[in-house]
């Protein structure tokens, strides 16, 4: 064989090198932008001969030669549903803190229940406890139920947290109250405010989910939203405070926080009734003119909760009151216990 002839062989040898490299290369690629565009487990699936440590030396690859901030969106692909990522993508600037809601009745006595803290979602919820609330509200022939906050157990980044959730991600804890919360039925009204777990998924992850909102969205025109940690109702004249709050909720006495909220209230800030959840404390007094509430809660006390030495009031109220002259002339409040 000639030199020139031995020169056209290595030459073509050498293409052929090339072009399996570029193969190879292309190859590692295409797998890389399947996952920015699909995740982890799509990608496995589609690729079933590379395993979860080749595709990530494949992803170090790909950032180190293109410094892509995909990978970044791919890692949220990652965390979070096709539906909770439609929801980011609807998030707009305007955030909707509270709402007012005037509603009227005919005649002046008016009945309804409080829920608060039911935390769906939590291992620690009982389905039928709040079923129970339901039946007894309807069997008092309530004529709309409020709930303050903490419908759902949310997402907590303390420690352990993960463990304490029988539903776990906004979609599922979502859809898990929309199929208890329905029962409620469809001819009277209820009015729903985010708690700190609800507003979680937002606050821990940044995702942009707003559980209140997409729950009575889900369940119809007899459901309203009326804002995060706060909420107010006009009834028949007179005001409803709906109040959650993030701050630190219990104390050594059950009228500390009721009082220390009212108390930082402007007189022309005060409601007629003040009805406040979080610290899952069940109690009433009249303070300042105004009838208020801690409104109980119907979940059993956490591993959590205990480490603190937190007790758990379980219970929901029902609230009979006569309003006449845009002023509450009867209140009568009845705490319905859960007792272990």
């Amino acid at each position: 064989m000639s030199k020139e002839n031995g020169n056209i062989i290595d030459e073509e040898q050498m293409i052929s090198e090339e072009k399996e490299n570029d193969d190879k290369k292309n190859l590692f690629e295409h797998i890389v932008e399947f996952y920015l565009a699909h995740g982890t487990k799509k990608t496995l699936e589609a690729f079933p001969t590379i395993t979860e440590e080749t595709l990530n030396r494949y992803k170090r690859k790909y950032r180190a030669k293109y410094d892509s901030f995909n990978d970044v969106i791919a890692r949220i692909i990652d965390k979070f549903s096709e539906e909770d990522l439609e929801n980011i993508a609807q998030l707009n600037n305007k955030k909707d803190y509270y709402k007012i809601k005037d509603i009227s009745f005919s005649g002046q006595d008016i009945k309804f229940l409080v829920l608060g803290d039911t935390h769906i979602g939590s291992v620690f919820f009982d389905p039928v406890r709040l079923r129970s609330a339901f039946a007894e509200a309807k069997k008092e022939n309530c004529n709309f139920f409020v709930h303050v906050g903490d419908i759902t157990e949310g997402y907590m980044n303390r420690p352990d947290s993960i463990y304490e959730c029988s539903e776990i991600g906004f979609s599922s804890q979502r859809d898990k109250a929309i199929e208890i919360l329905s029962e409620w039925g469809k001819d009277k009204k209820g009015y729903l405010i985010n708690g700190n777990h609800d507003l979680s998924f937002n606050s821990k992850l940044g995702a942009g989910c707003n559980m209140a909102q997409d729950i009575c969205e889900k369940l119809g025109s007899n459901f309203e939203y009326l804002g995060d940690g706060e909420g107010y109702l006009t009834l028949n004249g007179i005001s409803i405070k709906l109040f959650h709050g993030a701050d630190a909720g219990s104390s050594y006495a059950l009228s500390y926080r009721l009082q220390r909220i009212i108390n930082n209230m402007s007189p022309e800030q005060k409601p007629n009734i003040l009805i406040a959840g979080h610290d899952h404390k069940s109690f009433y007094m009249h303070y300042r003119n105004i009838h208020a509430l801690a409104s109980g809660c119907i979940q059993k006390q956490t591993g959590y909760m205990a480490q603190k030495g937190l007790i758990a009031m379980e219970g929901f109220w029902i609230i009979s009151m006569r309003i006449k002259d845009k002023e509450v002339k009867r209140f009568q409040p009845c705490f319905y216990p859960f007792y272990k």
